[in-house]
């Protein structure tokens, strides 16, 4: 796991991933709904999956995962890194994460519940049928 800067002790100090909280310490989401007016009180939580030297996989885990991208136009979501100095890439010299590049904007598909896969329902419709 990448060290990152200690705003208490403003020296470098390493973190566990377990000790992470996703939402405080590294990004800011905002869900954008294209579709209706209550996009703003989707409820989602955030796991961290992966952090490496090369990598961060943050997954956005919806409450109701059914509800996201009904419409004719996919949802979006913002995300903004918090604190872009800890983010120092060894590709670019070892230069901090410019404020630039903190700020991501992603469409989000339609979301199906964990544990359930397209070609299951797929397949659960045709027999239906």
């Amino acid at each position: 796991m990448p060290s990152f800067l200690d705003e208490a002790s403003r020296g470098r100090g390493l973190i566990g991933l377990k000790d992470l909280d996703v939402s405080r310490d590294i990004v800011e989401i905002q869900f954008i709904s294209r579709n209706d007016d209550e996009g703003a009180d989707k409820e989602f939580f955030l796991e961290m999956t992966e952090w490496n030297p090369e990598n961060i996989a943050i997954h956005v885990n919806f409450t109701d995962p059914l509800s996201v991208s009904q419409g004719d136009s996919e949802d979006q979501i913002v995300c903004k890194i918090k604190n872009p100095q800890i983010f120092v890439p060894e590709a670019d010299g070892g230069e901090p994460l410019s404020r630039d590049k903190a700020t991501v904007v992603k469409e989000v598909p339609k979301q199906l519940p964990k544990g359930v896969s397209a070609e299951e329902l797929e397949a659960q419709a045709e027999s239906a049928a």
